[in-house]
């Protein structure tokens, strides 16, 4: 009996030392963020069992910092997030992320608003809602792109009228901006997601017109993805199936099949995709993708995903 008191005395202290290591490591990290210049997933390997700790940690350093660094704890709190997979934990990370997107540093705002769509729709409840909307009527907004693009997978069809009246018709030729990087696009993409039978069709005539084969497979392919309508999936599987290759006008990629990628994408977006979910897909994998779609199938759309 002694010696199992001893034994369990012993495993404790190791257990309270190997935590307190931890926790002394991630305070350095925090404190050293900058300098330490490796990032947290890599920093610590495994961490889910840590997460809770770790966030009641970290949330001081991003209340206090306002700096152009602050996007750095952010970074360390969203991977807290996607490790943990924890459902109270990430409605606590998505609530700082929301707080974020209106930062005056532009790349903490730009990194909070990015990382929006990551998270499970069910965790935006009414209080999110209402400071989305309150980001998207922001008239100094500079992320309004990707919030557009929020309301679409949150389908907020409340935010219709105000997405037509603000931003339909909106377009101004930039040089360095092309249409499918604006406002207006945006609103188009989320009011076809949200099932806007005239935005539907905006979007697939814009989609077919299009004679730049670089923007429409690599960029507006992935908008079309986004709009999660058998109408817009229909045009990418044609595509995928199809024929279509790379222009000599791109000598390092000439003569591939234009739609190969699609597959990284369609994979996901269809609930009965029979094949296994790969982060690389192969030649044979696309070979045996391209079969299955050209068969025709009736699709399951998975509209839970951005």
């Amino acid at each position: 009996m002694k010696i199992i008191l001893m034994f369990s005395l012993f495993v404790i202290s190791v257990n309270y030392s190997d935590a307190q290591t931890r926790r002394d490591s991630f305070l350095y990290y925090l404190e050293n963020i900058r300098e330490v210049n490796q990032p947290f997933t890599l920093y610590f390997k495994d961490f889910s069992a840590d997460s809770y700790w770790m966030y009641d940690l970290l949330v001081p350093y991003i209340e206090k910092n306002k700096t152009k660094n602050a996007v750095d704890y952010f970074v360390v709190a969203w991977s807290l997030a996607y490790k943990s997979q924890k459902k109270d934990l990430n409605k606590k990370v998505l609530n700082l992320l929301i707080g974020g997107s209106s930062s005056n540093e532009i790349n903490t705002r730009e990194h909070c608003v990015l990382n929006l769509k990551r998270f499970e729709k069910e965790l935006f409840g009414e209080e999110e809602i209402k400071k989305i909307k309150n980001l998207l009527h922001k008239p100094s907004q500079d992320q309004l792109f990707n919030l557009i693009l929020l309301c679409g997978y949150l389908d907020l069809k409340s935010q219709k009228k105000y997405l037509k009246q603000h931003y339909i018709g909106s377009y101004q030729p930039v040089n360095y901006k092309s249409y499918y990087e604006s406002n207006e696009w945006a609103a188009y993409l989320a009011l076809a997601r949200m099932g806007d039978r005239n935005s539907i069709t905006y979007v697939i005539q814009h989609y077919r017109a299009e004679k730049d084969l670089f923007d429409k497979c690599k960029i507006i392919s992935r908008h079309l993805d986004y709009v999660k309508r058998k109408e817009s999936l229909e045009q990418l599987i044609e595509i995928f199936t199809g024929d279509l290759e790379v222009p000599p006008e791109y000598p390092e990629i000439k003569g591939t099949p234009c739609g190969q990628n699609f597959i990284y994408f369609l994979a996901k977006s269809i609930k009965n995709y029979p094949y296994p979910i790969k982060r690389v897909y192969y030649p044979e994998d696309i070979e045996k993708a391209r079969a299955w779609f050209a068969t025709r199938p009736k699709i399951i759309i998975n509209r839970d995903i951005f």
